[in-house]
């Protein structure tokens, strides 16, 4: 998705704003890993927010869920990666 400018100003405003209020509540320590797992689809733009303008912001590393996850395997998706942040939507 193509974001005109003004609304891609605000979606990186969004996640700064949110780095900076997630990063100390979550009490990470400098310089650890931050992983997240990318579980939703990237046409929702909560997921857009998380998984691609925030873990620019938090030098994350994303994980790509594949489609086995809606089908019960999301359980051992997250052991395997162990994020830092779990983040969903109602779907």
């Amino acid at each position: 998705m193509i974001f005109p400018m003004k609304l891609y100003k605000q979606v990186t405003w969004t996640a700064k704003a949110l780095y900076r209020h997630i990063s100390p509540s979550v009490g990470l320590p400098e310089g650890a890993p931050n992983e997240i797992l990318c579980h939703t689809p990237l046409h929702l733009i909560s997921a857009q927010l998380l998984d691609m303008y925030f873990t620019l912001y938090a030098a994350s590393t994303v994980y790509f869920a594949q489609t086995d996850v809606i089908r019960g395997q999301l359980q051992a998706r997250l052991i395997d990666i162990q994020p830092f942040m779990f983040a969903g939507t109602p779907q």
